[in-house]
């Protein structure tokens, strides 16, 4: 996907209950590598498309149009170990992406509203695939 094309869906998937404000990067440390745990299934589609818009639920309080990402990589497998909305043998099927946020929008950032710690964030986008690296 081209650039402009993900910002304007970035635009589109502005999500319903949240404020603008509730994002802001730029008053957060955003390291220059985060960690998203997903299933093998799922991947195909991921490296054609980029991370995240309008897609399945994979856990009850997780938001469409939210990526949810993690400091280390196996916080990201321990999140994705624990979903309950997804078939059993997925589960067996974990897998870890390498997120780069250099040229990701900051703004878009936030602390995860379902760990208010802030050991894991929330991305208000779509992560394009060049951003993305299977580990």
């Amino acid at each position: 996907m081209n650039e402009l094309f993900i910002t304007r869906l970035n635009e589109i998937f502005l999500l319903e209950g949240q404020n603008e404000d509730d994002f802001g990067g730029d008053n957060l440390d955003i390291p220059e590598v985060l960690y998203h745990a997903t299933y093998k299934p799922l991947i195909k589609k991921i490296m054609q498309n980029g991370l995240g818009g309008k897609t399945r639920k994979n856990y009850e309080d997780s938001v469409s149009g939210i990526v949810y990402l993690a400091h280390d990589p196996d916080q990201a497998e321990s999140y994705a170990e624990t979903s309950d909305m997804v078939p059993e043998y997925w589960l067996n099927n974990i897998v870890i992406l390498q997120i780069n946020t250099t040229g990701l929008d900051k703004s878009l950032f936030a602390i995860d509203k379902n760990n208010q710690s802030g050991d894991t964030l929330e991305y208000k986008g779509i992560i394009p695939i060049n951003n993305i690296k299977l580990i």
